[in-house]
């Protein structure tokens, strides 16, 4: 933007934060004045800033083009939704899109919000039958149209169930693309594998962190045992190498479950699950420590293969939903005639 209109949108947002800083005065309620008090802070962040900026540009470019329809991600982030406002602003007829393409986890509250009209979308598009239900069950979206438009992430190859028994004792693990989160499960799966060292570990990145970057903040890393791998493969190759996946917030897991892996969801004590799988109520194991994932590895080898093929099967049934292939029939259908309902 132009200086000043970011001197301007500075303004904005500081006497907001004052204003709502005034407002904790005057509430009794201990919870809400603590919920005030967040929300003072959040609002006078980078984060509220950089939302304002999209939501200016957006409005140019509207007002230039008057386009039919506008397409956004739909995860939750406030600029989605001041994006909305902006546009229908700029030109009214306009018809507002927001896609689902990450997982929803069982608390995310934002992206179930029904806000005033301005703020919501004419319909929801989602990447799988999964998210569709889920967004379905939130009382709060009724009367917005939702619809699975599909993904892009799907197995490149069809995965055969394996019998665990059948193939190499090995487990991959599959961090978010956060560095904060690839450090904390390297670490456990660095004591899983400190504790069985028959097990060989697969680590893997999300694409936008390199092992280089990792290695050079993490001492912790740089010397590992013989059984751990930092790899370079495709995906693909990982999960046909592998019995077991170890997680949290990843979508990666819902194809390491389509390929047949066992997902293990490492949860820390006290928190809010972020696991995208939480629906899933068998096959999944949450474990807190390296006995917890020995103790799993041990039954898996132990039980009965029709045992294991029954839970699994079930569980890649549930993971093939999650992620559809694109259908872009939804959109044109959507063009003819008027989607939303005023």
């Amino acid at each position: 933007l132009r200086l000043l209109e970011e001197i301007s949108l500075f303004l904005r947002v500081k006497r907001e934060s004052y204003r709502l800083k005034r407002m904790i005065k005057r509430e009794s309620h201990e919870l809400n004045r603590r919920v005030i008090s967040r929300a003072a802070e959040e609002v006078y962040s980078s984060g509220t800033r950089q939302a304002l900026i999209i939501a200016s540009q957006i409005e140019k470019i509207v007002k230039k083009t008057n386009p039919k329809a506008i397409f956004v991600t739909y995860e939750g982030y406030a600029w989605e939704r001041v994006v909305f406002s902006v546009a229908r602003k700029a030109y009214p007829e306009i018809q507002c899109f927001g896609y689902q393409h990450a997982a929803i986890f069982n608390k995310q509250h934002a992206l179930r919000r029904n806000l005033r009209y301005e703020y919501n979308p004419d319909m929801i598009l989602t990447s799988g039958m999964i998210s569709k239900v889920q967004l379905e069950d939130s009382l709060d979206l009724d009367g917005i149209k939702i619809e699975v438009l599909g993904s892009n992430r799907l197995l490149k190859n069809e995965v055969e169930i394996k019998d665990v028994t059948q193939v190499k004792n090995t487990c991959v693990v599959l961090p978010e693309g956060i560095e904060q989160e690839c450090n904390l499960l390297f670490k456990f799966a660095l004591e899983c594998a400190k504790t069985m060292p028959e097990i060989k570990f697969i680590f893997r990145l999300h694409p936008i962190i390199s092992f280089d970057s990792l290695l050079a903040k993490n001492s912790n890393l740089r010397n590992l045992p013989k059984n751990i791998i930092l790899s370079d493969r495709e995906i693909e190759d990982d999960l046909l190498d592998s019995s077991w996946a170890i997680y949290r917030g990843s979508t990666a897991i819902v194809q390491a479950v389509c390929g047949g892996i066992r997902p293990l969801y490492f949860k820390l004590q006290n928190e809010m699950t972020i696991d995208p799988l939480y629906m899933l109520d068998s096959w999944r194991v949450g474990i807190n420590n390296s006995t917890d994932f020995k103790n799993i590895v041990d039954k898996d080898r132990d039980k009965p293969f029709n045992t294991l093929l029954k839970e699994k099967n079930y569980a890649q049934l549930y993971c093939s939903d999650f992620y559809m292939p694109f259908n872009y029939k939804v959109i044109t259908d959507c063009f003819s005639g008027n989607i939303s309902e005023r």
